[in-house]
């Protein structure tokens, strides 16, 4: 009998001191973290590239939280049926700069940017079109993506979804082409003219003044 109360005994000792030794480890972890912020330790300069592992947890968060996010998301009916092209002239204004295009370098100031943005021509294929749906709509905090949900409707963010899509397949001939298509019609951006896309959308679908945004679309925020 004593000897089963010295072994429980020692069993008790060693888990104690397991969890001792435990959240010891966890308080000198956050007095670390808190003086690190307090005295601004960590370099937040975007000429200091991240940590490894700072960099890997950063973009695997990412990615599951677009992916959790995006399964809300409904594809519209007859969406892979439409013009994939007709996106083209939103990208151009407002994306190119930072993702670069078929043939197109991203604007220099873009280079700068950490994390620097994916050529869509190699990533736009490792998403499906509801997660960039989510991506284009809510942005991506601390990347310097933007959100465009509150100032372009649903059904035009599915239209530059649809662009973007094509662009893994797109030849730097065919986006030239394009662009000098625009430049002929005179064509450009809704947002160009001073309103969002999303005021000239409601605009366009007539004087009755109901508008309904996107094709039944959406995504969690």
């Amino acid at each position: 009998m004593f000897a089963t109360f010295t072994h429980r005994w020692e069993e008790f000792r060693l888990m104690m001191k397991f969890l001792f030794g435990m959240i010891t480890a966890i308080a000198l972890l956050a007095i670390v973290a808190w003086g690190t912020i307090r005295t601004g330790g960590y370099n937040v300069a975007a000429t200091d590239p991240h940590a490894d592992v700072m960099r890997w947890a950063l973009k695997t968060n990412m990615e599951n939280s677009v992916k959790g996010n995006a399964q809300s998301v409904v594809v519209p009916a007859g969406f892979s049926n439409g013009d994939p092209e007709t996106g083209f002239s939103s990208f151009d204004a407002m994306c190119v700069h930072c993702h670069g295009g078929p043939g197109i370098e991203r604007a220099e100031w873009a280079k700068g940017l950490l994390p620097k943005p994916p050529s869509l021509s190699e990533a736009a294929g490792k998403w499906n079109s509801a997660e960039i749906f989510w991506i284009v709509r809510n942005g991506i905090k601390l990347t310097g993506m933007p959100a465009i949900g509150d100032t372009h409707a649903d059904k035009d963010i599915w239209k530059i979804v649809s662009f973007v899509e094509r662009l893994p397949d797109m030849k730097p001939e065919r986006y030239a082409e394009l662009r000098e298509e625009k430049a002929k019609e005179g064509g450009g951006h809704h947002g160009s003219s001073g309103g969002s896309d999303k005021e000239q959308s409601q605009a366009d679908e007539g004087s009755d003044g109901h508008h309904e945004k996107g094709s039944n679309a959406h995504s969690s925020e």
